[in-house]
């Protein structure tokens, strides 16, 4: 295995929110230039804008609200579970449902990431934070499974910062580049998915659950 090496400046990375002597963050920024892949072009900036969330205060609600929490994303899976609708909040959350993809700042590598395609209301932390998609460069599942995608993933841990809870600054992760990817090529390659996600669903579907299982044991 090669070993790299290389040297860096402040200035290489001072248009960071964060400065860090850490190798792998010195490295993919200074030296890599945040590109994800080495054909890397556009810049997340480019395809993503982050929405403004309006903030709901903490006790009882006028209306119950659907909340999601970060158990209630299935992991690299694109799917919500046991969402429910609650009539209090013991702190205050975001309003979200404007945005195409919702993104953690707590350890996004985990795949803790959804797409909202029809914008519906949930209520939740302010750790997620929902982005627009410019649907003339990217479609939005498609930049789901770029953004889950497990060298995504490993570029993601170099810009954790933090102890207990560790977070990637949202201005950082648009700093990120991944490639080009013609539209024509981006519907094709979805074509190609989605049936296998149908499948997956049906499989995921016919698992018993344990206590099932156990319950039917005369």
């Amino acid at each position: 295995m090669a070993i790299r090496s290389f040297s860096a400046n402040f200035s290489d990375f001072a248009f960071l929110p964060s400065v860090r002597s850490d190798v792998n963050f010195n490295l993919f920024f200074a030296v890599d230039n945040a590109c994800v892949w080495p054909n890397s072009t556009v810049e997340l900036s480019e395809v993503l804008t982050p929405v403004k969330s309006e903030k709901i205060e903490k006790g009882e609600l006028e209306v119950d609200e659907k909340l999601v929490d970060m158990a209630n994303v299935e992991r690299r899976y694109n799917e919500l579970i046991n969402v429910g609708e609650v009539s209090e909040i013991g702190s205050d959350k975001n309003i979200i449902g404007q945005g195409d993809i919702i993104i953690p700042k707590i350890q996004p590598r985990m795949g803790n990431i959804f797409l909202n395609p029809e914008h519906n209301r949930y209520i939740c932390s302010s750790e997620l934070v929902e982005y627009k998609c410019e649907k003339g460069m990217f479609l939005p599942k498609f930049l789901f499974y770029i953004i889950t995608h497990p060298q995504f993933s490993r570029c993601l841990y170099y810009s954790e910062s933090g102890k207990t809870h560790r977070r990637v600054n949202p201005t950082e992760l648009l700093k990120y580049k991944i490639p080009y990817v013609e539209m024509r090529k981006q519907f094709d390659t979805i074509a190609q998915i989605e049936p296998i996600e149908d499948k997956i669903r049906a499989l995921r579907a016919a698992v018993r659950k344990d206590e099932d299982i156990i319950n039917s044991v005369v």
